[in-house]
């Protein structure tokens, strides 16, 4: 069984999808698709040996036709016409740009991003604004204490520069769900943190009246909530 974080992943994937999973790890996410009738093929990356080996031994012992395993960094091995949807999960944003930026093919509408950092979610979200992809939508998922958020995107070819607040946020904020709260409370936290520690401090003076900025709207959402 996936854990709740794949799981949710997982649910994002159309129909009939030609999916690649990069950083596959041990495959499952690739399996749980193709068991289940949900992906038609599908490839899965990893930049290190041994993941690709479990991966390898995982479907091997699923019995899973329709598998591909590719030991390269991202994105790098594979071609356009191979998938339309790109599944990047369980890691930091800032890989997870570093891995589309290396992807320029990825500038299609018909391709579907799914990502899922583990952390840095605000780099992932200016990387797509400002190269021209729009998010389609983005939910929230709790997995051993830990919220995480998942996002759509396509390619609309519309750059923008997004404020702090929408990096720090994205789309959470709209109609929150449970877990989209305890999301937003973690960022609240951090944020609340960060402007307690760079007070005061004259050349990060945007940075802090931003930050405030960020606390302050956060705390008209969650302020009957979590009595703040």
């Amino acid at each position: 069984m996936l854990s709740p974080r794949l799981n949710m992943v997982a649910s994002l994937v159309p129909s009939g999808a030609k999916i690649a999973d990069v950083g596959t790890d041990h495959a499952y996410l690739p399996i749980f698709l193709m068991e289940n009738g949900i992906a038609v093929s599908a490839v899965a990356t990893d930049i290190h040996k041994g993941p690709i080996e479990a991966a390898n031994a995982n479907i091997a012992a699923a019995g899973v036709t329709g598998i591909k395993t590719v030991l390269c960094d991202g994105l790098t091995a594979l071609s356009p016409d191979q998938v339309d949807t790109v599944i990047i999960a369980g890691m930091g944003g800032d890989t997870i740009a570093h891995i589309l930026s290396d992807a320029e093919w990825l500038k299609d509408s018909d391709k579907l991003l799914i990502l899922q950092p583990m952390s840095s979610a605000d780099s992932a979200r200016i990387y797509l604004a400002q190269n021209g992809y729009s998010v389609e939508k983005e939910v929230c998922v709790e997995d051993t204490g830990r919220v995480y958020p998942v996002m759509t995107a396509r390619y609309c070819g519309k750059t923008r520069d997004i404020s702090f607040y929408e990096s720090q946020v994205g789309i959470t904020d709209k109609n929150p769900t449970q877990a989209e709260y305890k999301y937003l409370y973690s960022v609240y936290t951090s944020l609340s943190k960060k402007a307690e520690n760079i007070k005061g401090i004259l050349r990060l003076s945007d940075e802090y009246r931003k930050t405030v900025d960020a606390v302050n709207k956060l705390t008209k959402i969650l302020g009957e909530k979590y009595g703040l």
